[in-house]
């Protein structure tokens, strides 16, 4: 991550998150933070909301940054549970639905994306791209 942060944006995911307690992620999700800053790795950072944004808006887009890093539970699986069809994982002590927000961040790592790929794509062009570019450009006037 310290050699690629300089050239894509990260969004730290946390997989299985249904192999951890909530203690256990909320100590995780710290540490995850604690180790960008300290070893000095930029992550995406989703910028402010514009000042003509609601307020419901507002609050879903605190939610969503207080989530980073996501914890989700991935599944391909369909299990029918309660009457309805939901894709999750199914153990010996019951089912577990990758979009209950009790679980998982799948939802707000969604909304994330929904959100924010323009935010994603302009970071990439116009700051990443541009800053690799002329830093190339740097080490190529440097050997000549």
């Amino acid at each position: 991550m310290k050699r690629l942060h300089k050239k894509v944006n990260i969004v730290p995911i946390i997989a299985k998150a249904d192999a951890l307690t909530p203690n256990e992620m909320h100590a995780i999700k710290k540490k995850i933070l604690r180790e960008f800053d300290e070893h000095g790795i930029s992550i995406f950072r989703i910028p402010e909301c514009d000042s003509d944004e609601d307020e419901q808006f507002r609050r879903k887009d605190q939610e969503i940054k207080e989530s980073i890093p996501f914890a989700i539970i991935g599944s391909t699986q369909t299990i029918e549970h309660q009457g309805r069809r939901i894709r999750g994982r199914e153990y010996q002590w019951g089912v577990v639905d990758i979009q209950d927000e009790k679980y998982s961040d799948f939802i707000k790592l969604r909304t994330f994306l929904s959100l924010h790929m323009q935010d994603l794509k302009d970071v990439t062009s116009d700051v990443l791209y541009e800053n690799y570019r002329a830093q190339h450009l740097a080490k190529l006037s440097q050997q000549q």
